[in-house]
């Protein structure tokens, strides 16, 4: 299961680097990005600050690989916004639909 997720997660920033014209080697990319969910996941964050961290540490990582930094904060963002802000507000709209018909 968990390594299903770190698949998904890692192709997501892969692909949107992709869209985003950023060519890079597959394994290079991919070695940066599992650089960040490493080094990102043993330092401590709240959750809605887990996207500071992880874009804290991704635009170092991939600064070191000369890919404009506004282009890694967009992602890293975006990445939040899709996987933790979305999937929050659909579920709390489905929480409060069952709350108020119960």
């Amino acid at each position: 299961m968990g390594l299903g997720r770190y698949l998904v997660f890692s192709h997501q920033y892969y692909f949107l680097f992709w869209a985003f014209d950023v060519h890079l080697p597959y394994l290079i990319l991919l070695s940066a990005i599992t650089s960040i969910y490493f080094i990102a996941s043993s330092l401590p964050s709240f959750q809605f600050l887990d996207f500071a961290v992880k874009g804290s540490v991704a635009v170092y990582f991939f600064g070191l690989l000369g890919i404009n930094e506004w282009i890694v904060i967009f992602i890293t963002s975006l990445m939040w916004f899709l996987n933790v802000v979305i999937p929050v507000l659909l579920g709390s709209y489905f929480v409060m639909n069952f709350k108020l018909k119960s």
